[in-house]
């Protein structure tokens, strides 16, 4: 995760048919390309004020705004603690929380809580729903993510 940082974020998928999950496109200052998929509970801030959370009504188009105004920002900083959960500081005072809250527990199908890829090394490394990472290239994590 720590490679991030400095990252652009070139675009934002969130709304319509992803319901609460979003996707980050990043792109570092050597051209390598980073896909940030997010299937856990999340928190967009700006200076404070709550913009948006994957329980917040998505297909709004004020909120959808909101969080689609990180991308063309950078990643300044990033903290994570020992359940994986991160915080990604953005510029101009945005931040990005996620909190891995996908459990095997109690579902049939249990859901990954966030995956990270990296294109020009053709990696992914998924934090599933039992808090263990799960490592698989990109092209296969594109046939069954997107």
């Amino acid at each position: 995760m720590k490679l991030l940082v400095g990252t652009e974020i070139t675009k934002v998928i969130a709304g319509g048919s992803n319901g609460s999950i979003i996707v980050l496109d990043l792109k570092n200052n050597s051209g390598d390309m980073f896909v940030l998929f997010i299937y856990c509970a999340w928190r967009i801030s700006h200076a404070n004020q709550v913009v948006g959370t994957s329980a917040s009504d998505i297909n709004n188009e004020k909120i959808l705004s909101g969080i689609k105004c990180i991308t063309n920002e950078h990643i300044t900083d990033i903290d994570i603690n020992k359940f994986n959960d991160f915080s990604l500081h953005i510029s101009n005072d945005y931040q990005l929380d996620v909190f891995c809250d996908n459990t095997k527990k109690d579902v049939e199908y249990p859901l990954d809580n966030w995956t990270l890829c990296n294109v020009r090394e053709n990696t992914c490394s998924t934090f599933n729903s039992e808090f263990k990472f799960i490592y698989e290239s990109y092209n296969n994590n594109q046939s069954t993510k997107s």
